[in-house]
C-alpha cells in the first residue's frame, strides 16, 4: 500500500511539473524596432532553438535564421511566427529606414578647358547616386561623378538620390579658357614680421610662390611671407594649371620708422572729429588769388564752407543728407554716400610710396603714385591733376599736406592743415 502511494505521488508531481513547463514556454519579448542593416535575436523561454521553427511574413523587410536571428533588409512592419508543434507565438517586427543623406565636399568646381575632376560626395543611399549635367556642351559627367570640361562657360551638375527622388543637390561647374590670378601690386611689411598673401584665382590646383630675394623676403608653399631684411623683393605667384600665367607682388620691407609713418597715416584716416583747413592759391602769370575751404568733420555731421557756399552733410539711419542754403533758407536732400570720400587725401598710402626730405622734414610722394590723388583732383575739374604732393607728421598724425592742382596749365598750390582734432563741433541748421 505504501509503495502504491509513492508511485501515485510521483505521477502527480510529474504531471504538475509538465504543466508548469508548458505554462512557462514562450518568447522573452514579443516585439522590437530596429533599423535597416541591423540584426536582432529572438530569445526563447522554456524552449530550445532546435525544437522550434521561425517563419516571417515579408521577406522584403527582414529574414530570420533557424536560431532566431533577424536580419533587417528594408523599412516596414511584419510578423515572425515561432512554432512548436501545434503551439505558436507571434513576434512583431518594425524596421526603420536609415535616413538617406548626400554630403558634398564643395558646391562649385572650376576647370580649365579639357580638364577633369571627380566630385567629392558621400551618401547613405544603398542604391547609389545619379549624376547629370544640365549642359553637356560645357561639361559632362560620368556615372561616378567625374566631370570633364568641354568649353568655356558655366553649368550645373545635378546629383540625385536613387531612393529618394526629392533629395537633389547641385554643383556649379565653371570652365575657363584662361587662368586668372588677382592680388595687390604691392604690399608693405615690417622687418621680422610674417604676413599671409591675399589673392584670388580660378586655378583649382593652386599656385606656386617664389621670392626674387630670400635675404629680404621668403615665402612658403601656402603664400605666407616673412621679412628678413630692408628693401624690396618680388613675390611671383604662378598658376599650377598654366605656368605662363603669373602675377608679381612687390614687397617693401621697412623698419620701425617706416611703420610709424604708416601708423600716422592710418590714424589720420580713421579720425572722426577734425577740421581740414584748405588754402588754395590761383597762380596765373603774375596774379595770385587766394581761396579758402573749410571742411569740418564731427562724427556723422560735416560742414563745408567755400566762399559764399555753406553746406552740411548728415548721416541719418544709414542715409546721407545734404543741407544747402537758398534765399528761403536751407533745403534738405538725399545724396550719395561717397560724395565726400575724395577729401580723404591719404587713403591707400604707405611708406614705400614716399621719399623723405630730411632737410625740410617732409615726406615726398613719388611721381608714379600721383594717380592715387585723382579722385580728389576730379572734385575740381575732370581735366585736373595733382603734382608735387608732400606731407608732414607731428604727434603721430598728419599735420600738413602740400600739393599743386594743375588745370589747363594753370597751377593752384594747395596747403591743407589738420586742426581742431577731437574738438570740432558742427551745428546743423534746423530750419531745413
Amino acid at each position: 500500500m505504501k509503495r502504491l502511494f509513492s508511485l501515485f505521488f510521483l505521477v502527480v508531481i510529474s504531471l504538475f511539473l509538465a504543466g508548469c513547463e508548458q505554462t512557462n514556454q514562450g518568447l522573452k519579448d514579443n516585439k522590437t524596432v530596429i533599423s535597416v542593416g541591423e540584426t536582432y535575436t529572438i530569445e526563447l523561454i522554456g524552449l530550445t532553438y532546435d525544437e522550434v521553427t521561425f517563419e516571417i511574413e515579408d521577406l522584403t523587410i527582414a529574414t530570420v535564421s533557424d536560431d532566431g536571428i533577424i536580419q533587417a533588409i528594408g523599412p516596414g512592419k511584419t510578423i515572425v511566427e515561432v512554432k512548436k508543434g501545434s503551439k505558436g507565438w507571434l513576434f512583431s517586427l518594425e524596421v526603420e529606414g536609415v535616413p538617406i543623406s548626400i554630403t558634398l565636399e564643395t558646391e562649385s568646381l572650376t576647370l580649365k578647358k579639357e580638364g577633369s575632376q571627380t566630385i567629392e560626395v558621400t551618401t547613405t543611399d544603398p542604391q547609389g547616386l545619379i549624376f547629370e549635367s544640365l549642359d553637356e556642351s560645357i561639361a559632362t559627367v560620368d556615372l561616378v561623378g567625374l566631370v570633364t570640361a568641354i568649353k568655356e562657360g558655366e553649368t550645373n551638375i545635378v546629383i540625385k538620390s536613387k531612393t529618394d527622388e526629392n533629395l537633389v543637390y547641385n554643383v556649379t561647374v565653371t570652365v575657363v579658357e584662361n587662368v586668372v590670378i588677382e592680388t595687390k601690386d604691392e604690399i608693405a611689411i615690417q622687418k621680422g614680421e610674417t604676413q599671409q598673401l591675399v589673392y584670388t584665382t580660378n586655378d583649382f590646383l593652386g599656385l606656386r610662390f617664389n621670392s626674387s630675394d630670400n635675404e629680404i623676403v621668403t615665402v612658403d608653399n601656402q603664400g605666407e611671407i616673412k621679412a628678413h631684411g630692408l628693401g624690396v623683393a618680388n613675390i611671383t605667384l604662378t598658376s599650377m594649371i598654366d605656368s605662363q600665367v603669373k602675377k608679381t607682388i612687390a614687397v617693401y620691407v621697412g623698419d620701425e620708422t617706416d611703420f610709424e609713418f604708416n601708423q600716422a597715416i592710418e590714424l589720420t584716416n580713421k579720425l572722426k572729429n577734425y577740421t581740414l583747413k584748405m588754402q588754395v592759391n590761383e597762380v596765373a602769370e603774375t596774379d595770385i588769388h587766394e581761396y579758402n575751404i573749410v571742411i569740418a568733420f564731427d562724427n556723422y555731421k560735416t560742414q563745408f564752407l567755400a566762399g559764399h557756399i555753406e553746406e552740411y552733410f548728415v548721416f541719418e539711419s544709414g542715409i546721407q543728407y545734404r543741407y544747402y542754403k537758398t534765399e528761403q533758407g536751407f533745403v534738405k536732400e538725399e545724396v550719395a554716400d561717397e560724395l565726400l570720400a575724395g577729401f580723404i587725401l591719404t587713403e591707400g598710402f604707405s611708406f614705400q610710396q614716399f621719399t623723405f626730405d630730411e632737410e625740410n622734414e617732409k615726406h615726398l610722394l613719388k611721381l608714379n603714385y600721383n594717380n592715387l590723388l585723382q579722385p580728389f583732383a576730379d572734385l575740381f575739374n575732370d581735366d585736373a591733376m595733382v603734382i608735387n604732393f608732400s606731407l608732414t607728421i607731428a604727434n603721430n598724425l598728419i599735420e600738413t599736406i602740400n600739393f599743386e592742382i594743375v588745370i589747363d596749365e594753370v597751377r593752384y598750390p594747395v596747403l591743407v592743415e589738420y586742426i581742431d582734432i577731437d574738438s570740432t563741433v558742427v551745428e546743423v541748421p534746423n530750419d531745413a
